[in-house]
């Protein structure tokens, strides 16, 4: 159910097992507590001005945390026991002397999350890690398993299947299922203004490049829910003073939901951090009133943008014309270097001469310096050939 901070806020058994003592009160400082709904729910704001955190059930709170190795590091663990402050239903409540569920508990050599509702092998991890490779190029680790398990148990239970491998069978048969299941495997942590300098150099490339004689495009290559294209569609008219710039842009994702999501435009409350107030009353209309916990963005950003399924793997890109940046980040980490060059190759085919590619924080081409050459802050150019 919804519950309200500064109140007693969980329903379930799993808050009073990380907390060793009672507590009625936790602070409301929204940025204290961001990783805490990841976990157990999810932030919203209430249309009087309240921020509720809807709580998941048990079962699903450790689905959730077992699919996130980095929530089983005792470093975050000990922020949740900071943070967690529960339940005053005696019949629901724990003892606060039991042992924490399997899990919770951080990850060490005698502690691997062994009990599983499905038997789920090596070698199924295999064969997923395969499919996912050969056609996404996402190269997963063999620290992922629990991750992977986590995100695909529901499609098992949801089909009524016994084992993995008729899953796996299942999705060799089914397009419709092996659309879910890529999906399921790939990632989309994306937020509003993400890497903040990136649009500011944006931005003053923007400028310096009036006026224009043609449309600046910008292809975004992993738009996820639309937080990134909406943001270079806000860039786009502060640089130009116009809701109407002359500026395209492509965004792609490989996942379809996703993209579901980002055409329709509408973000809670909770995942508007990093929009600022004016920006939110100028780009954003809500949808619930003067307090509404929805805002959606006004029809001019979404004008900009044209919304498509691209996988970078493919040979064939549906792109017609080049491109004068492209942004494309936190997406070459989950490749190997081998499949990181192939795409870097294809960039240069739709980049414009002087275009530049835009790289997430932990990402490096240093190994396609032929390639590529950075610019500084993960921008880089084309590597221009000596004569």
């Amino acid at each position: 159910g919804s519950v309200q901070f500064g109140q007693l806020l969980c329903q379930s058994c799993f808050a009073e097992l990380l907390c060793k003592r009672r507590i009625e009160q936790v602070s409301a400082e929204i940025d204290g507590l961001s990783c805490f709904p990841l976990c157990l729910g999810r932030f919203r704001r209430t249309a009087a001005g309240h921020h509720v955190l809807d709580v998941l059930p048990p079962f699903q709170i450790k689905e959730e945390v077992s699919a996130r190795e980095d929530w089983l590091r005792e470093d975050k663990l000990f922020r949740l026991k900071a943070f967690c402050c529960f339940c005053r239903d005696e019949r629901t409540a724990s003892r606060a002397d039991e042992p924490l569920p399997l899990a919770m508990r951080p990850v060490s050599a005698s502690n691997k999350l062994n009990t599983r509702e499905f038997v789920f092998t090596i070698e199924d991890y295999e064969n997923i890690r395969r499919r996912i490779y050969d056609f996404a190029g996402i190269a997963l680790a063999s620290s992922k398993q629990d991750m992977v398990y986590g995100r695909l148990v529901k499609r098992l239970r949801e089909r009524r299947l016994k084992t993995f491998r008729e899953y796996l069978e299942l999705i060799d048969r089914d397009g419709a299922e092996w659309e879910v299941f890529v999906n399921a495997l790939t990632t989309n942590l994306t937020s509003f203004f993400r890497e903040a300098h990136h649009f500011e150099l944006l931005a003053h490339r923007l400028r310096m490049s009036q006026p224009l004689t043609r449309p600046f495009r910008i292809w975004c290559c992993a738009a996820s829910t639309g937080e990134e294209p909406y943001s270079l569609a806000i860039t786009a008219c502060e640089a130009f003073g116009s809701l109407h710039p002359p500026v395209e842009i492509v965004a792609s994702d490989i996942n379809t939901q996703v993209l579901i999501d980002a055409r329709e435009g509408v973000y809670s409350s909770d995942r508007m951090t990093g929009i600022s107030e004016g920006r939110l009353r100028k780009f954003f209309q809500p949808m619930d009133g003067e307090h509404s916990s929805r805002w959606k963005v006004i029809p001019e950003l979404q004008q900009m943008i044209r919304f498509c399924r691209i996988n970078l793997l493919d040979a064939n890109w549906p792109l017609q014309g080049h491109f004068d940046a492209i942004f494309c980040r936190n997406v070459m980490i989950y490749f190997d270097r081998e499949t990181q060059r192939t795409i870097l190759q294809r960039f240069l085919r739709v980049l414009e001469a002087d275009g530049e590619l835009y790289a997430g924080h932990s990402e490096s081409f240093l190994h396609a310096s032929d390639l590529f050459t950075s610019a500084g802050k993960t921008v880089y150019r084309i590597t221009r050939k000596k004569k």
